[in-house]
This record gives C-alpha cells, structure tokens and sequence, in this order.
C-alpha cells in the first residue's frame, strides 16, 4: 500500500506540474499624505472629503472662519468692547490640531480597511484555488479506483497467505515444543536417579573408607606384635645357640 501511495503522489504531481496559478495578492498603489506627518503611508483607496455642511471643516472653511474671526474682533474694538484675541487663536490652532488627528486617525483606518479587504480577497482566491485541486484530486482518485481495487485484492491475499503459513508453522512449533518438554522430563528423571545413586555410592565409599581404616589399623597391630615375636625368636635362638654350646663342652670334659 505504501508504493501505491507512491506511485499516487508521484502521477498526481506529474499531471499538475504544468498547471500554474494565476492568483496572487492585491497591488494597491501607496503615496504619502501632503501635509502629513511624516512616516506616515496611506493607500488610496477611497477618498475621503468632508464639507461646513456636515458638520467637518474645510481648507475653505477654515479660512472663511478666521475672516470672520477677524470681522467680529473688529467690530468688538469699534463697539468699545474688549475681546481677547489670543484666546481665539488657541482655540482655532487646538479645533485645527483636532482636525489633523481625525484625519490621521481615519487614515490609518483607512490602511486598516484596506489590509483586511486586501487579505480577505486573496483568501477568497487562495479557496478557489484549493476547491480546483480538490475536485482535481477528486477526479483523480475516482479514475484510480479500479487499481486501488485490484492492489488491495493482491496485498489481502498475500497477507491470507502468511497468515496461513504462520498458522502451519506455529503448529508444527507446538509439536516441537511438547517433544521438546517430554524430552526435557526424561532428562530430569535420569538426572535425579544418577543423583541418587551418586548417594548411594558416596555412602559405599565413605563405609568402604572407614574399612580400609580399620583394616590398616589391625595390619599396624599385627606388624607390631610380628615384630616382638620375631624378637622373641632371636631371644630363644641365642639361648639356644648358648645352651648348645654349654652342653658340648660338659661333654668334652
């Protein structure tokens, strides 16, 4: 089943070695913000513009605003009454500063709506893609069937097939193991009589020892009473010898 796999792998790869993709990631165009500060890239992608009416300013309102800023200082001086001009500045310069954060702020909201669309077309693209290779794969698979088939026939009879040897073989190990077990027991016996003879002989020897030891004691006992009698003999025999002589000399005289 392995090589098969092999063999799959291989003919699925050869058959899509020529199929190239042509999905890619999004190209946007990026510029920089005139005016801006700096490091700071926004893509174009829609154009975002805000007008007096709905309640944003304008370059034209802004200045309109000063001028008008300026009519109403001096109207104020002409009428006696004191204004504080400093005062209207800072707060024109800090409605400005407000203005170029929000517009800061909706630019890189802007870059972040641009990134999370950008990616979730290419993910659409990237899904087509897959789906085609599924379905190719699919198609593939479905030609291939009669092989698969025809393979897990050949490997199910090759695995009956060393499953029945096995079996044989395992038998036949049985037999040989309860000849074996048989002979083994056989082997015991013999082993223990010859054990218990070894016993047995042992005894014999050590009563045939204690024997020769008693036997060697009375052949000592026998030498040393030989011995004085072989004593006593020479004794008898020079008494003899004495006498002898004693008796032919009363007969010489």
């Amino acid at each position: 089943m392995q090589d098969f796999d092999n063999d799959f792998t291989k003919s699925s790869s050869s058959s899509y070695s020529s199929y190239k993709s042509q999905i890619g990631p999004r190209t946007t165009n990026v510029q920089r913000r005139a005016g801006g500060p700096p490091g700071i890239m926004t893509r174009m992608y829609q154009s975002y513009s805000t007008s007096g009416g709905s309640g944003g300013f304008s370059a034209g309102s802004i200045g309109g605003g000063i001028s008008n800023l300026a009519s109403i200082a001096g109207l104020g001086n002409f009428a006696g009454i004191p204004l504080r001009p400093n005062r209207g500045t800072s707060a024109l310069v800090a409605v400005n500063e407000t203005r170029e954060k929000e517009k800061r702020e909706l630019c890189q909201l802007n870059d972040k709506f641009a990134q999370y669309v950008e990616k979730v077309r290419f993910l659409e693209a990237q899904n087509r893609k897959l789906q085609l290779e599924l379905e190719a794969l699919q198609n593939k698979a479905g030609q291939g069937s009669s092989k698969i088939k025809e393979m897990y026939e050949v490997e199910m009879s090759e695995a009956k097939k060393l499953i029945d040897d096995t079996t044989r073989d395992r038998a036949a190990a049985e037999v040989k193991a309860r000849d074996a077990e048989k002979e083994a027991g056989r082997y015991r016996k013999r082993y223990e009589e010859i054990l218990n003879s070894r016993e047995t002989d042992r005894s014999a020897i050590d009563r045939l020892q204690q024997q020769i030891a008693e036997n060697e004691a009375q052949i000592n006992l026998f030498r040393r009473r030989l011995a004085d009698l072989e004593d006593e003999a020479r004794r008898y025999k020079a008494e003899t010898q004495r006498l002898a002589s004693e008796i032919a000399r009363l007969q010489n005289e």
